[in-house]
């Protein structure tokens, strides 16, 4: 039990007792404030304890980092160039910009991105496996992306109510 728990155990107590000593001789408001007054203290004391106890994620060495994938090249590329264009963009709308000037672009440029990124995973693999001497099981291939499947989505009608004609 930590140091504050311990002084805030102490108070509840007293607090406790005197709620029972004087239980007859208080009034309603009284015992609802004291009350309130021990609720708020145990909320309090359960805020410090669990402060400072959530642990870090343990690094696994025996994978490489992920590296950036096409779009985040791109937007490291290009984010220079649209902060210039337009000055005023707060840092979400500048990340939306990027988005749209990325959705524009054609195959042909999304398949420099993907071959600067397919580059790098290999490099950082090599590196990884030059430094820790691990070979990895599954090696970099390049990823070709599925072709996009185009669903027809069947037409909503309106249930119920039927056309009235002009002759009624």
């Amino acid at each position: 039990m930590s140091k504050p728990s311990k002084e805030f155990n102490k108070i509840t107590s007293v607090l406790v007792s005197y709620l029972k000593d004087n239980e007859e001789e208080l009034s309603r408001d009284e015992h609802m404030k004291l009350s309130k007054c021990l609720s708020d203290i145990n909320d309090y004391v359960v805020l410090l304890e669990s402060k400072g106890k959530h642990k870090k994620k343990e690094v696994d060495n025996t994978k490489p980092k992920k590296t950036a994938t096409a779009y985040f090249i791109f937007m490291k590329d290009k984010r220079v160039e649209v902060n210039e264009k337009f000055p005023n963009l707060k840092i979400t709308e500048v990340s939306s910009k990027l988005g749209e000037l990325w959705r524009e672009l054609g195959d042909k440029e999304k398949e420099e991105y993907k071959a600067k990124a397919l580059k790098l995973r290999q490099e950082a693999q090599q590196e990884f496996e030059q430094s820790t001497g691990v070979e990895q099981e599954h090696t970099v291939v390049e990823e070709e992306a599925p072709p996009p499947v185009e669903e027809e989505k069947p037409k909503k009608t309106k249930k119920g109510k039927s056309k009235k004609t002009s002759s009624d």
